[in-house]
């Protein structure tokens, strides 16, 4: 296990902090005062999520860290092969021999560097990884998670508490999921998070949902109560909050009290003056934010088009395409949305392949284009984050260049521009949420009965989407499902009533989640 240097005189297993919600804010600056208050607020540890070029050296963050008492537990963000960079700097081991490194967090297993994958070679090298259950990741059933750690024996475990729970919406389930011989013996560590449906489960807000500890569904305080839980013999928990609007140093210290409060921290919480700044504040770029505020507002299919002649303009690029990220029962499907104007020599599917390697390894991608004239520059893919959530890539960016056309790289690739974009998506998506209710309540009223307000809604939805049809059916608490209105799609009269479990209607219901099935024959070929 991970070493902790004020193991000895504790009583109460150590707590670590993880650093996910203050995402840009934290600058490298800023570690000493950071973990200054890490320790006042009661903690043991960070695990640390920031991307390594964020971050202060290794050997400066760790010593940082010991002289605050305080452990370095693992590291989060960015890809798998930044962090193995990160922890060995050209391929040699801070940490003295004999003494164990941090993790290194994997949730997406097959993250590749040509044709190898990177957790084998970490492996290979003897990086400590650590799996990690994820509802939205690649690896969203528990029988994945076993096969992959019986395939590698020195893999490690590390669960949330919220992930299982929304994967079974049983807090008794996910206590015993915790206690499971098999994952316990090797386990990690733990990760306390809370969740509330109130945002959605998979929304563009999903992020929003993980709240400080005790404010959720999870039934937190009763699970970390539980003998059960407290005899398990995992050495390290780590609080997590994925999310903080607009103080994540506060939240910090509320979860310090109610974990103390709990009888889980055993300093008295200390407040801290510290507020970081933001990492990203630096750039010295200038772009009309106005005009992507404009086109979110319109709220109409031509949006990401728009956006995309806008980002065409903006960064002189010959071309630019972009795709949609959706993470669904563990899939990440990407759609090319929409390209700028200009004669494109790229197939919707080259795109979708380039968009896939951005969403695989994490991280800006540059290559040339094949069978193109030298005076092709490259095509230069950048992935917008979410930005409750900077562990979800929600869009890529495609910029399609030439040599001679004095690309825009600098602005193209900068964290204030993709910030910008995903802020406009953000206000678009909302003001299509905000406006389908509207039309809805405004329906009810029109209508005489549930089949024909259910119609009306399908009609609506397919007309929002700009999709060929929509089915809602109904779900009943004995695992029927019936056909409650429809628009665009014509179900067989025989197949009206289906049960959960089967088929993929019932398949949904019963996951708790959702799948994209796309028939390829008779596709569109414009981007949409």
């Amino acid at each position: 296990m991970i070493e902790n240097p004020i193991w000895d005189s504790l009583e109460f297993v150590p707590i670590a902090f993880q650093t996910i919600c203050l995402g840009d804010r934290l600058r490298k600056e800023d570690w000493p005062q950071f973990l200054d208050a890490v320790r006042a607020a009661g903690y043991d540890g960070v695990e640390v999520f920031q991307e390594p070029n964020q971050l202060p050296k290794f050997e400066e963050l760790r010593s940082l860290a010991n002289e605050r008492k305080l452990t370095i537990l693992g590291f989060s963000g960015g890809n798998l092969a930044s962090r193995m960079s990160y922890l060995r700097p050209e391929g040699k081991r801070v940490v003295a021999k004999g003494e164990e490194e941090p993790y290194l967090y994997v949730e997406h297993w097959r993250e590749l560097d040509g044709e190898e994958n990177v957790a084998d070679r970490a492996l290979a090298q003897g990086f400590q990884l650590a799996l990690h259950y994820h509802h939205l990741s690649k690896l969203t059933k528990l029988e994945e998670a076993r096969k992959l750690l019986k395939a590698h024996p020195a893999l490690k475990w590390l669960p949330d508490t919220a992930h299982l729970f929304i994967g079974s919406q049983d807090t008794k389930k996910v206590l015993a999921t915790l206690c499971d011989r098999f994952f316990l013996d090797r386990t990690i560590a733990i990760h306390l998070k809370d969740w509330t449906p109130i945002y959605g489960r998979f929304s563009h807000r999903f992020a929003r949902g993980f709240c400080l500890p005790g404010d959720g569904d999870v039934g937190l305080e009763s699970l970390v109560k539980s003998p059960e839980f407290k005899g398990c013999g995992v050495q390290w928990k780590v609080l997590e909050l994925d999310y903080a609007l607009t103080n994540p140093m506060r939240d910090m210290y509320q979860s310090a009290l109610t974990l103390h409060k709990w009888g889980c921290l055993g300093r008295v919480p200390q407040p801290s003056e510290f507020r970081p700044g933001a990492a990203a504040s630096s750039e010295k770029v200038q772009f009309p934010f106005e005009l992507l505020l404009a086109l979110a507002s319109r709220a109409d299919h031509e949006f990401y088009f728009e956006l995309a002649d806008l980002l065409r303009r903006e960064t002189n690029a010959a071309q630019v395409f972009i795709c949609s990220i959706i993470t669904s029962s563990g899939e990440a499907t990407i759609r090319a949305r929409a390209e700028s104007k200009g004669v494109s020599e790229l197939t919707r599917d080259e795109v979708k392949e380039f968009a896939k390697k951005v969403a695989d390894q994490r991280d800006i991608c540059e290559e040339r284009i094949p069978s193109q004239p030298e005076a092709e520059l490259k095509l230069v893919a950048v992935p917008v984050l979410n930005p409750f959530n900077p562990n979800l890539i929600r869009q890529v960016i495609i910029y399609r260049a030439y040599a001679d056309q004095c690309f825009n790289k600098d602005l193209a690739t900068s964290k204030r521009l993709r910030g910008c974009v995903g802020d406009a998506v953000d206000i678009f998506v909302a003001e299509r949420c905000l406006k389908g209710p509207a039309q809805t309540t405004q329906l009810a009223n029109r209508v005489s009965n549930r089949t024909e307000l259910l119609t009306t809604v399908a009609q609506l939805l397919k007309e929002s989407l700009n999709c060929q049809g929509v089915t809602i059916f109904l779900a009943t608490h004995d695992g029927r499902l019936f056909l409650g209105g429809t628009t665009g799609l014509v179900w067989n009269r025989d197949s009206r009533r289906y049960l959960r479990g089967e088929g993929l209607t019932g398949k949904t219901v019963a996951n708790r989640s959702y799948r994209i099935y796309r028939h390829e024959k008779g596709r569109q070929e414009r981007m949409g």
